[in-house]
């Protein structure tokens, strides 16, 4: 249980990261200074600042975790909370095949965390 609830804040650290990251960017950095005032915006600190605590939640995963359990976790609770975000904050609508892919996932997460 400790190791899916810390893969699934790892992974949520880091998914909002790259959703700030790419609030920020808002599409339009085309040169390096845009990338430069992009990343010192509000919204670039902030997804710098998930992410970085994102890998430190990662290295304390792998004091106890063994690699064949905790990046499939991650990877799963990734991808759910990429649809999450995808949905709440762009709009984007869930059908039912990627709704049955969520819940298989899920089901594999169970799976692989009691292996």
């Amino acid at each position: 249980m400790k190791l899916i609830l810390m893969s699934s804040l790892q992974a949520l650290l880091g998914v909002g990261g790259m959703a700030m990251l790419t609030n920020a960017l808002g599409g339009k950095a085309t040169s390096a200074m845009q990338i430069v005032y992009a990343l010192a915006s509000p919204f670039g600190i902030a997804g710098i600042a998930l992410m970085l605590t994102a890998g430190v939640v990662m290295f304390i995963i792998f004091t106890y975790a063994k690699l064949s359990a905790f990046v499939p976790i991650s990877t799963a609770a990734a991808f759910l909370f990429t649809v999450l975000v995808s949905v709440l904050y762009q709009g984007e609508k869930l059908s039912l095949s990627l709704v049955l892919g969520m819940a298989m996932i899920l089901g594999g997460i169970v799976v692989v965390s009691k292996s």
